[in-house]
Formats: structure tokens, sequence, C-alpha cells
């Protein structure tokens, strides 16, 4: 396994917006005195931090960046100082970790009442960006593994396959208006087991029509409940692109706003959001994600059913929730040749339960959501499909970076992971620094990674 070379690393969010607020052009940057998921356990770790883009002279004297150091080690501490001084001269936190695992340092700028420093508003906003940054470091980041998988991991999912299989792959599908003339669209619905079928959005290029063949890519989508009415296209692949409910294309938006409130749920008072209900997971058979794994795998039946298939290339891909699911085809799905997950959600259920750092948003554990975590599933992958986890971010604790490095080091074949410093779970720095850290591991040098 070969790293990039990469010790200037720095993080930062960028001046979105051209205004004449003192904070308008302001960015707290950062960098870390080595690469940052390269430190040992007990080797001191610096981060720099910066404040940029303010006029020194018009801050206000009793403005403050605040910064705050939380860890899997369970160590927390923060400090302050005048935001002036940090416009001058640097902030220095030095740290370290006594066990293998992450370290998430934030901070912000605070003005003199207490609020965050924001920049200007973007039209049709109330409020600005902050002027922020999450970033982090890792310690023996390698030696992060998962805990035990089900004993009957394997044979729940032969079952369940069984079970899909059973249901004859059979599909609808209406064309649909194309953004572009030279791929066709198409609104499909497949067949599957579960309560609802497999729905998305097929495209195929039109030079089909003349005989080529194609590689196919299913990609899927982040949490949410939006309703999906389009989807890119690609000149060279077959794209299916698969919503993770199963609910119908093309109708009305009173059916759209009765599915979304039929699959919430609500007890003794609490309202629960689709895959959080706890009573559903407290078994893999009623969990939420059940059926959406299906769906996964049916799609990819799906495809391979198609004349203008190639018969080869079989491409998984999606981000967050979506990138779950890339992780499921990954290990359920014969014949996948990669995917690429990114900002993976619902990695490392078992390590979050036992105080490695998580974020407000999370499922809680249940020994049934062993069955869906991707970090089981990877430990599957047959060593024919590469895996290109396409980002993970320092300061994502949506995804938290402990369950990415579990998920990279699970895998058994060809892997990529890209480390982003800086980036929380929906931002990814903009600016000239090198802010990237790559690590692989049996890639082919053939498709440009340095071995």
């Amino acid at each position: 396994m070969k790293k990039t070379p990469f010790f200037a690393l720095a993080f930062a969010i960028p001046a979105a917006f051209a205004a004449a607020g003192v904070w308008d052009a302001a960015e707290l940057r950062g960098k870390t005195d080595s690469d940052p998921v390269g430190y040992a356990v007990g080797q001191k770790m610096k981060f720099t931090i910066s404040l940029v883009g303010a006029d020194a002279a018009e801050i206000p004297g009793d403005a403050k960046v605040k910064w705050r150091r939380r860890g899997d080690d369970g160590v927390d501490f923060s400090g302050e100082a005048p935001a002036s001084a940090v416009a001058a001269e640097p902030i220095e936190i030095e740290t370290s970790l006594d066990r293998p695992g992450f370290v998430r340092v934030s901070a912000e700028v605070v003005e003199p009442d207490g609020t965050k420093a924001r920049r200007l508003p973007p039209e049709g906003k109330d409020k600005g960006e902050s002027v922020s940054f999450e970033g982090g470091a890792g310690a023996a980041v390698a030696e992060l593994r998962a805990g035990p998988e089900p004993a009957d991991f394997v044979e729940y999912w032969k079952r369940q396959k069984e079970i899909l299989a059973a249901v004859p792959v059979t599909a609808e599908r209406v064309e649909i208006e194309s953004r572009d003339p030279a791929v066709r669209q198409y609104a499909v619905s497949v067949a599957c087991a579960g309560k609802r079928p497999v729905t998305g959005i097929l495209s195929i290029p039109v030079a089909a029509d003349r005989g080529e063949k194609f590689p196919a890519e299913v990609t899927f989508h982040g949490y949410g409940t939006h309703v999906q009415r389009t989807s890119w296209v690609s000149h060279r692949a077959i794209l299916f692109n698969v919503n993770a409910h199963g609910y119908d294309l093309l109708r009305d938006d009173q059916y759209y706003e009765d599915f979304f409130a039929s699959i919430r749920t609500e007890k003794d008072g609490k309202k629960y959001n689709y895959a959080f209900d706890p009573d559903q997971n407290a078994s893999p058979d009623t969990a939420y994600f059940h059926d959406m794994a299906l769906r996964v795998v049916r799609a990819f039946d799906y495809v391979r059913t198609l004349p203008e298939w190639d018969g080869k290339g079989l491409i998984a891909s999606g981000g967050s929730q979506g990138g779950l699911q890339t992780m499921w085809a990954a290990g359920l799905v014969d014949g996948l040749v990669e995917a690429r997950p990114g900002i993976t959600w619902c990695c490392d259920f078992a390590g979050l339960r036992d105080g490695r750092l998580k974020g407000g948003w999370h499922i809680p554990y249940s020994p049934a959501m062993e069955y869906f975590d991707p970090v089981h599933h990877a430990a599957h992958v047959p060593t024919t499909c590469k895996v290109d986890i396409v980002r993970a971010g320092l300061g994502d604790y949506t995804c938290p970076p402990s369950g990415l490095a579990v998920l990279y080091n699970s895998i058994p074949g060809p892997k990529k992971i890209h480390w982003v410093q800086g980036s929380t779970h929906g931002y990814v720095p903009q600016f000239e620094e090198n802010q990237v850290v790559d690590l692989s591991s049996g890639w082919p040098v053939e498709d440009g990674a340095a071995e």
C-alpha cells in the first residue's frame, strides 16, 4: 500500500459570497504537521488553524475563534483566542491518541455577542455559512477492524437471495423525455421480493440501436424523501438510477405525499423517519433496509437482461445511503466488477456503540443492524471487484472516519480510499492546497494508482 506524498495538509470553508461584511471573504484553514491518517499511536499530532481573508483592522475586538478537540479515546478539551490574533498568527493545537482511532478538531469564529460569524446569505436564504471548519487526523488507522459479523450472516443472505430468485425478473418501462438526444430514458418498474418493486430511471445510449454494447452502472440515492423525476446520462454506459423506496414513478404530488407519510412511524409519542424505527430494527426481516437490499440485488438482475449490455461491465455507485447500498451490491451481487461508494453511511454499528466518536444523526445500534453493516458486506467482496471509496471526510460525523477506515480495512481485494481533510458530510473544501490523501492497495497500475 503506497500513500500519495502529503504533508502540507489544509482545509477550509471557502468564501462563497462577494460582499462588504468583515467575514464575507473569511476562511478558517488548517493543516496537520504530517499525513493526517499516517500517525502512530502516541505520536504527537499538531494542528495549525489560520484565519485568512478577513481584514484584521475590521475584526471586532471581542470576536473569538473557539476550537474543540474530541476523539475516539474519549478525551475532550477546548480553547479560544481573539480572532484578530488568529488572523495575525495561527493557533497550534497539539494532541495524540493512545489507541488506534481518530481525533476530531472543530473551530468557529464567534461574534462579540456570542453568535456564529457568518458570511452574507445567498439569495433566498436567511443565514449565510458560518466561518468554521471540521477536520481531523487518525492514528494507526490500518489497525481498525470490524467486530464479528452475525454467525449466520452468510446463510441469512443466501436465504434472502433464494427468496428473491423465486420472483421472476419482469419489468415494465415507459419511455420518458430524455435530457440528451444521444440517450433514451425510461421510467422502469421491476418485480421484486418484498413490499415494493425496484423503480428508477434507465438511460441507454442511442448508439445501442446500431448494435453497440455497453457496460451497466446502477447508481443509488442518499437518504431522503425526494421524488425521482429525472436522471443524469452517459454516452458510454447504461445507467440505471434507482430510488431507495420502490415508489411508483410518474405519479401526482398527492401520491408522493401519501407515500412518504406511509413510511414514517409514530409510537408512544415519538416519530421515526424511515429506517429509524427501533421496533422494525429489532429483526433483519422487518428492518426497512431489508427490502431496500433486495431491491439493490434485483436492480442488477434486471440490467443483466438488457440486450444492450456488453455482458461484462457491472458497476455500483452512490453516496451516503447510496454508498451503503453500493457496498451491499459489492458483497451480494455476483459479477460486479467495480463499486464506487462515497461517504458511506452506517459503517461499523458496533464500533460506534462501543465508544468510537459519532455525530448526532445515526441509527441506534441493534444486533439486527449488523446484517446491513457495510463493513461486514465488505469482507465478502470478491477480489475480482475493485472498490473505490471516492470520498471519506475527516470532518464528517454523519459517516464517521473510523467507520470508513474499518470499511476500507475489511475489503480483501483491490481498493482505494480518498481521505479529504476539512470535508463534512455535505461539504468538500475548494482551495488550491493539496487536501486529499489517497490510499490504495492491490489497485491495477494501469488504472492510475501508484503501487
